[in-house]
């Protein structure tokens, strides 16, 4: 039997997995709510309720439109994943 190498593409699959864990596990150890998680194409998409007082800090704010409807979604990298959360108006 041969031995297995593992290729890079499913090296780079492992990896965004293992980060998905990882940022799932400590945002939920600070109570964050979490709404979905996806691999994305670079890194892994997070989408939250109500982020900490660490995302908010260093999040930025993203407008999109699609479909003739305009969003401002906040975006922040966390733990080698991006955590995006609906602006808050006010």
């Amino acid at each position: 039997m041969q031995p297995k190498t593992i290729t890079p593409q499913n090296q780079a699959i492992c990896a965004q997995s293992l980060a998905l864990s990882k940022a799932l596990q400590r945002l939920a150890n600070q109570g964050v709510q979490i709404i979905t998680a996806a691999m994305g194409n670079t890194r892994p998409v997070i989408t939250v309720a109500k982020p900490g007082k660490k995302l908010t800090g260093e999040a930025v704010s993203v407008r999109s439109s699609a479909n003739g409807r305009r969003t401002n979604q906040m975006v922040a990298r966390y733990a080698g994943c991006i955590v995006c959360w609906q602006e808050e108006r006010g």
